[in-house]
């Protein structure tokens, strides 16, 4: 699991670009194979078959540096990964917010095709609100409380709904493929999260909980390792083949 990439900052969240090409050059001299998220979501469903020693690389968010680093890089060394948009934060020719945190657009992640697959982190559910109790909950996993009022199970199910919805319509029709993935905003979810992602048509998503995944593994809970920046390769390495 990535996020951004900054030159000279190396920590849970963002690595440094020759970090990068490091932990991926480690990758492939250590016999890994880049598998595709639909080649992960057969192996689930069918046990379709997978190399020995497979990994799924996945971004969150889409911030711009996603297009300009890792996305050569993977396409030079021929291997895939998976981005996870927040798309009402992507336009068309226009990134957004400006700087290391814009995002890249529509038009890039076209570009991209082939080599990153655009997947969604949600519509517009990339943030946290209070709860009946005051407590900041993720917005796709619980009941909020706004305007002194708490809303209805079925009135959150269908804001949740919406959501997803939207999101996974919204990438399909500006990047012209599928999305079959979801990856929670802060890895929160719940059962009906899994269940109102299920009907919207999503197929797997991905949680922020460490460890690998199995063929028996659920498909709306799959594990992650974060590619901490302060990793060599070789730590990376050691640390996936730990779980």
């Amino acid at each position: 699991m990535y996020h951004i990439l900054i030159p000279g900052r190396n920590d849970s969240i963002s690595v440094d670009p020759v970090r990068f090409k490091e932990q991926m050059l480690s990758l492939k001299s250590a016999g890994y194979t880049s598998i595709t998220k639909e080649e992960l979501l057969a192996h689930l469903e069918t046990n379709a078959p997978l190399p020995d020693k497979s990994v799924l690389i996945t971004f969150d968010d889409g911030y711009i540096s996603n297009y300009t680093i890792p996305f050569p890089i993977l396409k030079e060394l021929n291997m895939k990964a998976s981005i996870y948009v927040i798309a009402s934060r992507i336009f068309e020719t226009n990134g957004g917010t400006a700087g290391e945190y814009e995002k890249f657009s529509w038009q890039q992640a076209r570009a991209m095709t082939g080599t990153m697959s655009i997947q969604s982190h949600t519509w517009d559910s990339h943030s946290k609100q209070p709860d009946f109790q005051q407590q900041d909950r993720g917005l796709i996993t619980s009941r909020l409380f706004t305007d002194n009022k708490l809303e209805t199970q079925q009135e959150s199910e269908d804001r949740t709904f919406t959501d997803l919805y939207t999101a996974k319509n919204t990438i399909e029709k500006n990047v012209g493929t599928e999305v079959v993935a979801i990856s929670y905003p802060y890895g929160e979810y719940t059962a009906d999260t899994i269940r109102l992602a299920k009907k919207t048509g999503y197929k797997m998503a991905f949680t922020i909980h460490t460890g690998t995944n199995t063929q028996n593994s659920s498909p709306f809970e799959l594990k992650r390792i974060t590619a901490d920046g302060m990793y060599s390769g070789q730590e990376l390495i050691q640390l996936i083949e730990s779980d």
